[in-house]
C-alpha cells in the first residue's frame, strides 16, 4: 500500500513542480516512500531531506520484518545519491548515517528537534518578549 500511494505522490509532487517551480524540495523521510527524491532528479531540482530516524533499522525492530525490506534500503540509498544535504535531528543518528554512507558524511547536518529551556529563555530576554 505504501508503495502504490508513493507512485500517486509522484504525479501530485510532479503536477505541483509545474505548477509552482519551486527553488528545492524540502521532503521528511518515511519508509518506502521516495516519490521527493525521484521528481528533485527528473525536475533537476536540489533536494533537501530530513531525517529523524534510521527507518530501515527501526521498522524490523518496532513491528515486523518486511519482504520488501531490501527495497526500503534502496530507496533509503536513493534518497542519499539524490540529496544535496541531510538534515538529520541527533549528532547519534548523523554518526549512524555517516558509518553506513560514508561518502555522503559531509552533506549530513545536524538540526536538532528540541531546544533546552535556557536557550528560550535567553532569547526571550534578548527580544523582549512578554
Amino acid at each position: 500500500q505504501l508503495i502504490r500511494i508513493d507512485k500517486q505522490f509522484d504525479r501530485e509532487l510532479q503536477l505541483k513542480i509545474e505548477a509552482h517551480q519551486p527553488d528545492m524540495i524540502y521532503e521528511r523521510a518515511y519508509y518506502m516512500m521516495g516519490s521527493g527524491h525521484r521528481m528533485a532528479r527528473r525536475n533537476k531540482i536540489p533536494y533537501l531531506v530530513e531525517m529523524n530516524s534510521p527507518y530501515t533499522l527501526e521498522k524490523p525492530q518496532m513491528s515486523h520484518k518486511s519482504w520488501l525490506a531490501q527495497l526500503a534500503e534502496r530507496n533509503e540509498r536513493q534518497q542519499f545519491s539524490a540529496m544535496n544535504f541531510a538534515l538529520v535531528v541527533t549528532s547519534s543518528l548523523k554518526e549512524y548515517f555517516a558509518n553506513k554512507y560514508p561518502v555522503y558524511k559531509d552533506k549530513l547536518i545536524v538540526t536538532p528537534n528540541a531546544v533546552r529551556e535556557e536557550y528560550i529563555l535567553r532569547e526571550k530576554n534578548i527580544m523582549n518578549f512578554s
